[in-house]
């Protein structure tokens, strides 16, 4: 028999879908358009309860990807394929929707441990040659901030010792605090 199918609309609607085929397949009913719109229906409370938790509600049974809700009632109570294969696609969804969180947090770990070389060297030129004093110092801050923080966890080789480390801090800020005195006393001279 060829099975009608649902249409998603994007990647990870697709990707939803590629999971749960295999359990959809085993609706049954002597009607194809009813097997769509079962489909379509376990589809959509799939996205549902993943997205916002739950699906029961009057707006969510009047959407054109639904059935009406005494439809989904009357399959309930009637069809012996729909509340097993209902059941199977929830807790697939749920078994998907955990692995791609995971996947998309490992991708943005990647994305940021490859951004991160670039974004120190950013942070290096600024507190170089940055347009401002105000933006060296606060850049220079910045970076005292991350090696005492890396220096106490112990996390890497620093070449600088936490009193050294401290004492650069001590500096920038007194320089800092020195750059923010003198710019409210020429801003109250303007």
């Amino acid at each position: 028999m060829n099975r009608p199918t649902s249409h998603p609309q994007n990647s990870v609607e697709r990707s939803l879908y590629h999971e749960l085929r295999p359990i959809l397949n085993e609706l049954t009913s002597p009607y194809p358009q009813t097997i769509r719109l079962q489909e379509k229906t376990i589809l959509a409370i799939v996205w549902n309860i993943i997205l916002t938790g739950g699906y029961d509600r009057a707006e969510f049974w009047r959407r054109p990807d639904t059935c009406a809700e005494s439809t989904y009632k009357k399959w309930r109570k009637d069809d012996p394929s729909f509340v097993p294969v209902l059941e199977r696609a929830i807790d697939a969804g749920w078994k998907w929707s955990t692995k791609e969180t995971a996947t998309a947090v490992q991708d943005a770990m990647a994305i940021i441990q490859l951004a991160a070389p670039e974004a120190a060297q950013t942070i290096v030129n600024i507190m170089l040659s940055g347009e401002h004093e105000g933006q060296r110092r606060l850049a220079a801050d910045s970076i005292l901030n991350r090696v005492e923080e890396t220096a106490e966890k112990g996390q890497a080789n620093v070449s600088l010792s936490l009193d050294e480390v401290q004492r650069l801090r001590q500096q920038a800020e007194a320089e800092l605090g020195e750059w923010l005195r003198e710019q409210e006393q020429e801003h109250l001279h303007t």
